[in-house]
C-alpha cells in the first residue's frame, strides 16, 4: 500500500498569530553590539531592524497588507537611522536598506500603489554599497 504524500498548506493567519507578537515584544527590548573591540549599547530599534522586516515579510505573506506597510515603513527608517548610528557598519545597513526598499516596493505594486513603487526602486537604486 503506498504511503500517503504530507498535505503542504500554508500557515493560517491564526497560527503565525502567536509568533507575530513574540517577534513584536523582541522589539521592546535593548541590546549591546560590539563597536570594533568595545561594547556599545544602541537603541532598541537599531537593534530590533531585522526583527522589524521579518514582522513586515510575515504579515505580508499572510495578507496583512496594512501591517506590513507599516512594518516595512519602519523597518526603512530603521535602517537608516542605523547607518548613521553605526557608521562602522554602513556598508552592511546600506545593503540591508536597499533589499528592504526593493521588498517594500513590491508590497505598494501588489496595493496599486505604482508611483510609490516606482519611488522606493529609485531609493534603492541610488544607494551605494562596497
Amino acid at each position: 500500500m503506498p504511503t500517503p504524500e504530507p498535505s503542504v498548506t500554508p500557515p493560517s493567519r491564526y497560527i503565525c498569530q502567536p509568533m507575530l507578537k513574540r517577534l513584536f515584544l523582541l522589539l521592546l527590548t535593548a541590546t549591546v553590539v560590539w563597536a570594533g573591540d568595545q561594547p556599545k549599547r544602541i537603541e532598541p530599534d537599531v537593534a530590533s531592524q531585522s526583527l522589524v522586516k521579518n514582522l513586515a515579510r510575515a504579515y505580508f505573506l499572510t495578507g496583512q497588507l496594512d501591517k506590513a506597510d507599516l512594518m516595512y515603513d519602519r523597518s526603512v527608517a530603521i535602517f537608516g537611522a542605523a547607518i548613521v548610528a553605526l557608521p562602522d557598519m554602513r556598508d552592511n545597513y546600506t545593503a540591508r536598506l536597499k533589499q528592504t526598499l526593493l521588498e517594500y516596493a513590491k508590497l505598494k505594486d501588489s496595493r496599486g500603489e505604482a508611483d510609490s513603487a516606482k519611488e522606493l526602486e529609485r531609493k534603492a537604486a541610488e544607494l551605494q554599497t562596497k
